[in-house]
């Protein structure tokens, strides 16, 4: 990571959660923001980037679910608001019990002739860690491939990762809606590496997974032949990931779940960058 040389102890590396909460309705369709909380509780992370939040929204019943998670999590947040509707927002977030500051929030590039889509949008706060600045992003980019390819060269443009003062560490979170192999990825790669491959070179691109990680959005047992076990078998799960400093000898210091350097953690980290069928979703990627 460029111009970073963090301590090498494991508590100089902050952990870093990505998570689409879908509005904290979980795959009982039972809206719950004290649940998706908890869950995000138990990982114990420095920084979260969330997505998918409702502030304000009566189909959520007005809770502004940013400020509530950051609350019970007791972290500073920001809040960035891709949809506006009256007093009602729809948008993504960046918690973090560290020092913070905001420096941008905005929406990224639509094709004029998809106005009909969702307005996507991008969130960058400055955190300091281990006396350093370390720069963090988070997006939640379209469902089209077209759209995507607008959104990442936004995203790795001049008022983004493109920017003079978003120089290294960078750390980009978020729910990208695409494989490691789409246009998208490829162009974010280009700038950053994604952490996976940051820790485990060698390793192969994270495969997609179709089963919830946590509980929380895990659907109750269905008997074989009832119908739509599949659709509710696949929505989303918290990625976490821990980054570390590069440091002569051992490479990329790091490892995924709890930190752990061995062949279970390198495994976690082969499935942690991934939700739904077709989507994807890097736990962080990082600018070297």
């Amino acid at each position: 990571m460029r111009g970073c040389d963090w301590a090498r102890t494991k508590s100089a590396m902050p952990r870093i959660v990505t998570y689409n909460v879908r509005r904290c309705v979980g795959l009982d369709r039972r809206l719950d923001v004290g649940r998706i909380a908890e869950v995000i509780a138990r990982l114990n992370p420095e920084i979260v980037a969330l997505q998918e939040l409702d502030v304000g929204r009566a189909r959520t019943n007005g809770v502004d679910q940013a400020h509530e998670i950051a609350r019970r999590l007791a972290m500073n947040f920001h809040f960035n608001a891709a949809i506006r509707v009256e007093e009602e927002q729809y948008g993504d977030a960046i918690l973090t019990s560290l020092p913070e500051r905001l420096v941008r929030a905005g929406p990224l590039p639509r094709d004029p002739r998809l106005r009909a889509l969702e307005s996507r949008g991008a969130l960058w706060v400055s955190v300091e860690i281990a006396g350093r600045k370390v720069q963090i992003l988070n997006t939640h980019f379209g469902l089209l491939p077209r759209e995507q390819q607008l959104q990442a060269r936004g995203l790795t443009g001049p008022r983004w990762l493109g920017h003079a003062d978003c120089a290294g560490p960078v750390i980009l979170a978020g729910d990208f809606n695409a494989a490691p192999g789409s246009a998208a990825c490829r162009r974010l790669a280009g700038h950053l590496d994604p952490a996976w491959r940051r820790i485990h070179r060698s390793a192969p691109p994270p495969h997609l997974s179709r089963r919830p990680a946590d509980p929380a959005h895990r659907p109750p047992v269905r008997q074989r032949g009832d119908r739509g076990s599949r659709r509710l078998c696949a929505r989303q799960r918290p990625d976490k990931d821990r980054v570390g400093s590069p440091s002569a000898g051992d490479g990329f210091r790091g490892g995924g779940h709890g930190g752990l350097k061995n062949r279970a953690g390198r495994n976690f980290l082969r499935n942690n960058a991934m939700h739904s069928g077709v989507n994807s979703r890097f736990a962080v990627c990082v600018r070297h």
